[in-house]
């Protein structure tokens, strides 16, 4: 039996987010039955991050386990035949057996995007969300410096969250503002549900002045989430790059 990786992008819009639900349509569920209907067998796709409904991805990776002879390097070829135009198979190979795309992540990339202004361009409407204050690119800095390292987030978790421990660590952010686009690139080994969107929710809060960088840095001990920022539309959010060690794993 052979372990294959895929390289997925998908425009999350239409898709009630990554994982299987009964009464919703989800990416893992698309991609799923495409495999079995190329493969004839049943097919468990696991995943290095679980997408919310709306959140898109250019390189989620996922790998499933198959008896099938389609060469590795192949299986993105009838994949695409099948599956609908948001969702694509960027790449498709081999791994060892004890690969995991989701335990054996060493980083994850997020973007959050931004449109700053009064109204948001039809053609951005699937991938941005709209911002309409003036920016103050010292307060976002120093707001954000704050975030990163590794810290309790429980105040920065989603509703209805069920993990072990909100301790994660957050290694870089990264916010440019150019053309009335400002985008955060945020990096850390894994995050909480919504975590992300809250980050950059509690970051635009600083850019208003409702809430200092003294007082976000008090959150990892209050662990209040009602004082925290709001949780971004999941429309401007994208998984960029999951970093693995490639020569260990790919075969």
């Amino acid at each position: 039996m052979k372990n294959i990786c895929l390289i997925i992008s998908y425009d999350g819009t239409d898709y009630s987010g990554w994982q299987k639900q009964q009464n919703a349509l989800a990416i893992q569920e698309v991609i799923e039955n495409a495999l079995s209907e190329v493969t004839g067998e049943e097919i468990i796709l696991k995943a290095a991050g679980r997408t919310d409904a709306g959140v898109h991805a250019l390189a989620q990776v996922a790998n499933f386990k198959t008896n099938s002879t389609i060469p590795p390097e192949k299986f993105l070829y009838p994949l695409n035949n099948i599956l609908p135009g948001d969702i694509r198979i960027e790449k498709s190979f081999e791994v060892t057996d004890d690969f995991s795309a989701r335990f054996s992540a060493l980083l994850k990339h997020y973007r959050y995007s931004v449109y700053v202004g009064e109204v948001l361009p039809a053609t951005m409407k699937r991938f941005f969300s709209l911002y309409s204050y003036d920016i103050d690119m010292d307060k976002i800095s120093d707001a954000a410096k704050v975030l990163v390292g590794t810290h309790d987030f429980k105040a920065f978790e989603g509703p209805y969250a069920q993990m072990p421990t909100s301790v994660r660590n957050v290694t870089d952010i990264i916010i440019k503002y150019e053309n009335n686009i400002l985008t955060f690139d945020i990096y850390g080994e894994a995050f909480l549900k919504n975590m992300v969107r809250i980050m950059v929710g509690t970051i635009l809060k600083a850019n208003e002045g409702r809430i200092t960088p003294t007082e976000i840095e008090e959150l990892f001990e209050s662990k209040d989430r009602t004082k925290a920022g709001v949780t971004m539309p999941p429309e401007g959010l994208t998984m960029v790059e999951i970093k693995y060690d490639w020569e260990k794993f790919r075969i």
